[in-house]
């Protein structure tokens, strides 16, 4: 048990195949093992009423997955669940009468994904550029060439490959979810019932639970440790040496704190769980009492590594842990008012809560302690994520527009729900909105997510569950120590943790979180059972746990070797099937999944039962942009023309990013035929008008590729008028202002600027924009003066504002004015660029000696730059310092020996010096007489 609770956090959350059943394997062996050892004590460990009026709702539950997971005959399916009958009706072929498809003549030459699609390879400069190139592996890099798979494809999909289906739309999904429950049962067992002493101590805390909170509060420092270290010494890897799935390559720039955790906000929920227990340990060593001495050593441990861990949670930069931390702590104090000895608090008998201002400054001063701790990279971050937060970036939006769709899951599926652990794959079939940007595993609400793979009955097994947890903490309250009141208030304020992220999160589905989780009801039930009178009940349920003790370890074993054996299954990760078999059985196991769908369609190339398929994928998963346009490229291939351009609307109408469609592409676009564009204008401005995101960028970029650059700009600007978000506003109404200067509609382009101008005064770039592109083209130096005061009052950095006005000078014809704006862009940076561009100018105006002095300031601040002292040696030429810029141009050559322009303006230098000694030979010869004139120097 200790090793469990010190190890599953350290191996990334026990989130991987390997770890989770290994740990599933442990649990099991441990509860066949108590089980025995409890029909053996005497006597028996107490609690078993308790434990046994709380097994009744969760035997309930384990009935109900089991029942999920059975395959029933399709008659008592349409009446049990007519939803999941119809999703088998329109993602099966034959089904309900058959099942099976059709072996294929032969292979398929490719097989397809749920990426299946054309590839545009990018061009040359684009590679220099720093873009990947497809079909190639960087290995240096860290990169992978191809999606990460776990396990293996199976063989056959057993008795799921008959007509019989079961409730649950994913099997395999639904098995792997239940062992974890079944395992985190089992832990509650284990940890509620185990007997150490025959009575409880006085301090109504046996060796147990005492080396269960140790541990834990062990295990927390360590975690937030390991994070600390792991966040100074960051190499973009888990511990230093792993790679999550998700990744596909190190993280290198990442500043959220993670420790071995995956997610950095399951991280902080981990370590928040401990907070309360740490206080109340530190509380409850400093109480005097039941014959003990004050102890000091404990306080201060238990406040230093308080710190520890409020230092790691803050650079989680979880916003819903600091929230919830700061909830369960309120709750904590609530709770630990109610004791009803406050002599155990050094307080006054008349005074139960005079404590309750040190415990609030203590915790004050352990939070002011971790922020200064943090440092000042550190509070800045928590800023940034504090003021995402009050700016509404908090994400809730997005998320409430997942938990909207998984009601509407739960609407259609109420009594038995879709199956547990399936919502992933049935999801899709009813998220609305774009195709997401990222992938979605969990509804990021655990409550509703739970409501639409359980439904009804497994909502309530799972509300009698607590219900009956709280009910035995309730009516033993005041029957424990007050010692044993505190631990207690600490394991309720540390679940609420948890229960109030679950509300935006779903670090439960972390099995080492969940196992820490079921640990601290066990001990609430544990500590709140010790010392409880021997009743008629709870004598008879000892006896029952007593009797079933043998065959309820024997089902432990079983489960055990189920764990081990079980298939190492993590969506959407599935290995791709290399036998039509193999693709066929992944369909019949998850017949949710679109790209299982497309896979198998690959094996039938060109025919009515591949393009069956892929209709099939369609409709699962109808926002899909790459099932979609393989759809639509397989209605073309079989002469459907009229449809398959309706899919391709629909398609970039569902998915506008231009990034999801191969066709979209700028080089791809001027070879479209005008049908192709039509359809994907027509997509794209339905997608606008639906205000979906990305959909004005695509049709702006549409129009751009197609010539239609005035309609783009307008595009722009009416996406711009529609946008909530003032960042985002004023990103388009620049993109907007500078399309619209291309067209040479100047007004126009300013009205949009200066729009932009008003809703970020302190940015540069609308300023720079207005002198730039507009002025320039207008040579309106007056216009443009006036911008330059508004842009300094503005307090707008000053160099970019007073480069973008020596354009406007330099155009209109005032070179005095462009020299005077660089200068002063010169004296406020001095940088490297601002000398050349300084001295370009005098070089262009041929003040070589103005020019030399700038270039020669620019060669002190990078000597090892060679265009520095080209330029410089160009200078010296125009000043016919030919020998000083014979040398320079020499330094430039040794610094870049192989660079072209370095070496071509070299011998373009010695070729003017010849052609100048050869024009002073030929007019010097006649005077010398032909046989000296060899001897000119």
């Amino acid at each position: 048990m200790v090793l469990l609770i010190l190890v599953t956090p350290l191996c990334f959350g026990t989130v991987h195949p390997w770890a989770y059943h290994t740990a599933e394997t442990l649990v099991f062996a441990m509860l066949a093992a108590a089980l025995l050892r409890m029909r053996a004590a005497q006597p028996a460990s107490k609690g078993a009423a308790a434990v046994l009026s709380i097994a009744a709702p969760a035997a309930v539950l384990a009935l109900l997955i089991g029942f999920q997971l059975a395959p029933i005959p399709p008659s008592l399916l349409h009446v049990l669940s007519p939803r999941a009958y119809d999703l088998y009706q329109h993602a099966l072929d034959g089904w309900p009468k058959t099942s099976d498809y059709p072996r294929p003549e032969a292979r398929p030459a490719q097989a397809a994904t749920a990426e299946t699609g054309v590839v545009v390879m990018p061009t040359e400069s684009e590679v220099k550029s720093g873009a990947p190139v497809p079909f190639t592996s960087k290995r240096e890099s860290g990169e992978v060439a191809s999606p990460p798979v776990v396990g293996r494809s199976p063989a056959d999909a057993g008795w799921y490959g008959t007509a019989w289906r079961s409730v649950s739309l994913a099997p395999p999904l639904g098995i792997a979810s239940a062992l974890q429950l079944f395992a985190a049962f089992g832990l509650f067992v284990i940890v509620a019932l185990y007997p150490v002493t025959p009575e409880a101590t006085p301090r109504d805390q046996d060796p147990l639970t005492r080396l269960l909170v140790a541990t834990i509060l062990i295990s927390g420092v360590v975690v937030a440790a390991v994070g600390l270290v792991q966040q100074v010494t960051w190499n973009g890897k888990l511990l230093w040496f792993f790679i999550p799935l998700d990744w596909r390559a190190p993280k290198l720039g990442w500043q959220r704190m993670m420790g071995p955790f995956v997610d950095p906000d399951h991280f902080a929920a981990y370590l928040a769980m401990t907070v309360p227990l740490f206080i109340s340990r530190a509380w409850d060593a400093l109480a005097a009492g039941d014959g003990r001495e004050r102890d000091e050593t404990v306080p201060i441990l238990c406040s230093a590594a308080l710190v520890v861990v409020v230092c790691a949670m803050l650079l989680s930069e979880s916003r819903a842990i600091w929230v919830g931390t700061v909830v369960s702590c309120v709750l904590f104090a609530v709770m630990a008012s109610r004791i009803r000895t406050p002599a155990v608090f050094r307080a006054r008998a008349d005074g139960a809560r005079a404590w309750v201002p040190r415990l609030g400054l203590a915790a004050l001063a352990i939070a002011a302690l971790s922020i200064a701790l943090i440092g000042s990279a550190g509070r800045g971050q928590v800023d940034t994520r504090i003021d995402q937060s009050v700016a509404g970036g908090l994400g809730f939006w997005f998320r409430a527009h997942i938990w909207r769709d998984t009601l509407r899951m739960f609407r259609d599926y109420p009594l038995l729900g879709v199956g547990f652990g399936s919502w992933a794959e049935v999801f899709p079939h009813y998220q609305t909105g774009p195709w997401p940007p990222m992938l979605l595993r969990n509804a990021h609400n655990d409550y509703v997510e739970t409501a639409a793979e359980l439904g009804i009955l497994g909502v309530a097994a799972f509300a009698m569950i607590g219900w009956r947890i709280a009910r035995v903490i309730w009516k033993r309250w005041d029957r424990v120590s007050p010692r044993a009141q505190l631990t207690l208030a600490a394991l309720v304020a540390g679940m609420s943790v948890e229960a109030f992220h679950e509300l935006f999160d779903f670090s439960l589905t972390t099995p080492a979180i969940g196992f820490l989780f079921t640990i601290y009801a066990a001990l609430m039930v544990r500590i709140a059972v010790a010392g409880a009178p021997e009743t008629e009940s709870a004598i008879r349920a000892r006896r029952l746990v007593r009797g079933a003790g043998p065959y309820a370890a024997a089902a432990a074993g079983i489960l055990a070797i189920a764990s081990t054996v079980q298939g190492s299954v993590i969506y959407p990760y599935y290995p791709p099937a290399k036998t039509f078999d193999a693709a066929r059985a992944m369909v019949l196991l998850h017949p949710a999944n679109a790209g299982l769908h497309l896979a198998l369609a690959s094996w039938y190339p060109n025919s009515p039962i591949g393009l069956a398929e892929v209709a099939r994928a369609v409709w699962i998963d109808p926002r899909n942009p790459f099932a979609r346009d393989f759809y639509a490229r397989s209605l073309a291939e079989n002469g459907r023309t009229a449809e398959a351009l309706n899919q391709i609307t629909i398609s970039v109408m569902r998915a506008p990013d231009s990034s999801d469609h191969f066709y979209l592409s700028p080089r791809i676009m001027p070879y479209l035929a005008a049908p192709d564009r039509q359809a994907i204008e027509r997509g794209l401005v339905e997608a606008m008008a639906r205000g979906y995101s990305g959909a004005t960028d695509s049709l702006g970029a549409f129009y751009v590729d197609t010539g239609r650059t005035l309609d783009a700009a307008q595009v722009y600007e009416r996406g711009a008028a529609s946008e909530q978000d003032p960042g985002r506003r004023a990103q388009l109404l620049m993109t907007a202002g500078q399309t619209y200067a291309s067209t040479r509609r100047l007004d126009w382009a300013r009205r949009c600027f200066e729009e932009a101008r008003a809703l970020r005064p302190e940015d540069p770039e609308p300023y720079s924009a207005l002198l730039t592109e507009v002025f320039v083209a207008q040579k309106d130096a007056s216009a443009a003066e006036i911008v330059l005061k508004e842009a300094l009052d503005a307090g707008v950095d000053p160099v970019p504002m007073f480069a973008a006005f020596a354009q406007v000078a330099q155009a209109s014809g005032q070179p005095d004015k462009a020299r005077a704006a660089l200068v002063k862009m010169v004296e406020y940076e001095p940088t490297y660029d601002n000398l050349l561009r300084l001295g370009s100018f005098d070089l262009g105006a041929r003040d070589y000696e103005r020019a030399s002095q700038t270039f020669r300031r620019a060669t002190e601040i990078d000597p090892t730059n060679p265009r520095a002292w080209v330029e410089l040696a160009g200078a010296e030429d125009g000043a016919y310092q030919y020998v000083a810029a014979d040398r320079d141009y020499l330094r430039a050559r040794a610094l870049a020996p192989n660079d072209i322009e370095v070496r071509e303006s070299y011998a373009a230098f010695q070729k003017k010096l010849a052609a100048g000694r050869s024009d002073a030979a030929q007019s010097v010869a006649p005077a010398l007489g032909a046989g000296n004139a060899d001897k000119l120097p």
